[in-house]
């Protein structure tokens, strides 16, 4: 990895590097590269993560990470930090670094900042500018939330209270920005120079709902983004109901 002139700051002794984030990148180290089949693509297999600096100093000398963290959140103190949406590490030096993991985070704010007060008003404030959605036979669409939350608040209420049975089965994913659905304009922030997602400062959240019988499977897409202010609802797929 080099710095602005040039120069080499972390020579090549590891087998992968994460983009810098706040300083900080993700090293592998020790790995072996496996050909999958066709020899088209590989991966690496074993070998140790780490956490370093761009001087190439090791903070954290095991980062195995499980789920996404902001690393733009990061807290150092000389204890784990307690709450409950952060995850510690605990660094070389003994201090210990906390992140917040988008997964906890998200899960958070759509049990209490939407579920347990699910108005028409609270969802308006919980989605974005416009909603897009998918119209059979037109295919995506985009409108603004007024109109579209009008129309279908009792639908999009239904699908989302179902999140608090415990029959519902669903799944919660990290997605990107998909620039091809999502190029206007109004989007333009979410992305770099190079037309990439930022998705390490603006996740997509994904919440999948299933519905399964003998014969066949029906899912339900509703997606939020991550803003600085919280999440917004911007898309919504429905196979089991119909959007107005």
């Amino acid at each position: 990895m080099f710095n602005r002139n040039g120069d080499i700051v972390i020579p090549a002794e590891y087998n992968d590097l994460t983009r810098v984030r706040n300083g900080l990148i993700i090293a592998l180290k020790g790995a072996t590269k496996q050909i999958w089949e066709g020899g088209e693509h590989f991966s690496w297999v074993g070998g140790k993560e780490i956490l370093i600096d761009t001087a190439n100093n090791t903070l954290i000398d095991s980062f195995k990470l499980s789920g996404s963290i902001n690393f733009f959140t990061l807290i150092i103190s000389t204890q784990p930090d307690p709450d409950t949406i952060r995850r510690n590490f605990k660094t070389i030096n003994g201090t210990y670094f906390s992140f917040v993991n988008f997964d906890k985070e998200f899960r958070v704010w759509l049990k209490t900042s939407l579920l347990n007060n699910l108005t028409k008003e609270n969802l308006l404030n919980a989605t974005y500018k416009e909603v897009t959605f998918w119209k059979e036979p037109i295919g995506w669409k985009s409108e603004i939330k007024n109109n579209f939350i009008d129309r279908n608040y009792e639908l999009i209420k239904t699908k989302l209270l179902q999140l608090s049975s415990k029959d519902c089965d669903y799944d919660i994913f990290d997605e990107s920005l998909n620039s091809y659905i999502y190029g206007s304009e109004e989007y333009k922030n979410f992305f770099n120079n190079c037309g990439e997602p930022k998705d390490w400062l603006y996740p997509v959240k994904d919440i999948i709902i299933s519905y399964r019988n003998e014969k066949s499977l029906l899912q339900d897409d509703i997606e939020f983004l991550r803003r600085d202010n919280g999440y917004k609802l911007i898309s919504l797929t429905i196979r089991k109901g119909e959007i107005k």
